[in-house]
């Protein structure tokens, strides 16, 4: 254990044994989890042989969180989080044991680390008004996850244990997902309006102090409105507004990127156990392509529908069989090369801050652009404690291919985060399908153990002969919360 993190909690027992003093006016809570995962997987690369398709590491995360009610209408909110992979405490970015055995922790750059996973205070009620401020790291997330949920998308993390030293390496399963931000909230019941500004990226030019002329910065209002009909439908609408200022190949501020993402959606139960959801946003702004070169013009879509329906089936019920659908489609572009069509509009769509499809090959291998998918899953609990769920995904690319062999037109990742360019048919949209089953065992009423399979199976979008591996994984878990 890193002298850090022994002080850390040599700090938060003190600070407890000073809160009980006080319990009359004072409440903290302490709570957390602890999850350790087993993870085989295989073949991300789709066949291309450059040694960054495999993982076969056991990952530890831990979160410790406090609760504490200052006052009446005022509390504030800490996690802490590590995520590290056993046996990394003294290796470097590329595996390699620190010269002399020297322990990592002695400079702050272990995998022992300890991040600040969530920081923030809440004011309810402000000036006795229906509006409550919540100030610091948060999370924040918009529905299902569509566009907002993730400061860095579920596909990498932030999770950050010194320059040149590796964070854990399947960065898709992190935990972290928070974003440093103000939020006002307006309960008007049944009218709920949410604005925020968020800070995503804080830079400064060589040599220079801080200053906002290449950071990120991210601004957004929701208002969602609770109809009362027998569908309990629910309406939102939303508008995001990205101001990207970082180099575009090195030229600060040469051409702005912005993006405005207005969007709809719906929540309704139009019948008994069934709910349906469906989501659209819009992306318009300006596009930097190139340092030198005009901005394009951002012109993208998307949108997402799904539903769940408990069957009523007398003789089934006690297994709690469910079925389920989804559709999804993220517009694309013509000419991967310059990221617009013939017209100048750029059409791709910017995934943003999405927070869908965890632990799925899919969100790792693709980027959620240029790609439509639809899939089903039904789920059952056959015996006491134990739920199992199988789920079907097929993914095809949103813009017909150029109809040229070996002209990619999508990037796939790795395990390890890196791009690769894929050999393809260029007649052919359909980029795979993927099977996952997993079952979950609740061992007592804290303790949880699971087991995942997935398979992704290349489609004929990709060339047999370089794109044809089937990428596998097998990821066990054991969880307990307190």
């Amino acid at each position: 254990m890193s002298k850090r993190l022994i002080i850390i909690i040599a700090v938060a027992f003190v600070l407890g044994l000073a809160v009980s003093a006080h319990a009359a006016v004072q409440n903290v809570k302490v709570s957390g989890d602890l999850k350790v995962s087993a993870i085989g997987r295989s073949g991300f690369d789709l066949g291309d042989a450059d040694g960054e398709d495999e993982s076969n590491v056991i990952m530890s995360q831990t979160r410790v969180r406090i609760d504490t009610d200052l006052t009446e209408n005022v509390s504030a909110t800490v996690r802490l989080l590590n995520e590290r992979d056993w046996g990394k405490e003294v290796q470097t970015s590329t595996n390699v044991d620190v010269a002399g055995g020297a322990s990592l922790s002695e400079n702050g750059q272990d995998d022992n680390e300890v991040d600040i996973d969530l920081a923030s205070l809440t004011m309810k009620e402000m000036f006795d008004s229906p509006v409550s401020v919540t100030l610091g790291r948060q999370e924040l997330m918009w529905g299902a996850g569509f566009v907002l949920g993730d400061s860095d998308t579920n596909r990498t993390s932030l999770t950050n244990y010194g320059a040149g030293y590796a964070a854990i390496a399947n960065r898709d399963l992190s935990l972290r997902k928070a974003f440093d931000a103000v939020k006002v909230n307006l309960d008007y019941d049944p009218l709920m309006i949410e604005a925020f500004y968020s800070k995503i990226d804080e830079n400064q030019k060589t040599g220079a102090q801080l200053e906002d002329k290449n950071d990120i910065d991210l601004y957004g209002a929701k208002a969602s409105y609770a109809l009362g009909d027998k569908w309990g439908t629910m309406l939102e609408t939303y508008l995001l507004y990205r101001n990207d200022k970082t180099p575009t190949s090195g030229s600060i501020n040469a051409t702005p990127d912005t993006l405005w993402c207005p969007g709809i959606r719906a929540v309704a139960a139009p019948m008994k156990d069934m709910i349906v959801t469906a989501e659209m946003a819009w992306q318009t702004g300006s596009k930097a392509v190139t340092a030198a070169g005009p901005s394009r013009s951002r012109e993208a879509m998307a949108y997402q529908v799904t539903g769940s329906y408990a069957l009523p089936f007398e003789k089934l019920k006690k297994y709690s069989p469910s079925i389920g659908a989804h559709m999804s489609y993220y517009s694309g572009d013509k000419n991967p090369a310059d990221g617009t069509d013939g017209r100048g509009e750029y059409r791709a769509w910017d995934q943003l801050y999405e927070n869908q499809g965890t632990g799925k090959i899919y969100n790792v291998l693709f980027d959620a652009t240029n790609t439509r998918a639809f899939g089903f899953n039904a789920s059952a609990v056959p015996m006491e404690d134990l739920s199992v769920k199988l789920e079907y995904t097929d993914v095809y690319l949103a813009v017909e291919p150029p109809g040229t062999h070996g002209v990619s037109v999508l990037t796939i990742y790795g395990i390890d985060g890196n791009s690769r360019t894929p050999v393809m048919t260029g007649d052919n949209q359909h980029l795979g399908r993927e099977f996952d089953l997993s079952a979950v065992y609740d061992y007592t009423e804290d303790v949880q153990f699971g087991l995942t399979y997935g398979a992704f199976i290349p489609g004929a979008a990709f060339d047999q002969d370089h794109n044809h591996e089937v990428a596998t994984q097998l990821i066990g878990t054991c969880a307990v919360s307190f």
